[in-house]
């Protein structure tokens, strides 16, 4: 494909540093999901449960979330036990 890498947007790091991506912390043996992400989805939880009390959101809406939430933790508890 004859791809090039851009030269001011490309960095090469040491495994020893940790990437943040996607929600995600990566570093060289383990996937965690990050400080913020966790308080974001903590925070839409409570506000989520606000408004279905309130009568504003449906409880269908929140469970899809939650399930959302549940895919993010499978990953992280599926890696673990693979790469042990």
């Amino acid at each position: 494909l004859c791809l090039e890498l851009h030269p001011n947007k490309t960095t090469i790091h040491t495994l020893n540093n940790h990437l943040d991506y996607l929600g995600y912390s990566l570093r060289k043996n383990t996937i965690k999901i990050r400080n913020k992400t966790y308080r974001a989805i903590k925070h839409k939880r409570k506000m989520y449960l606000q408004d279905i009390v309130l009568g504003q959101e449906s409880e269908e809406k929140y469970l899809q979330a939650v399930h959302s939430w549940w895919g993010m933790y499978a990953f992280l508890n599926t890696y673990k036990q693979q790469y042990k």
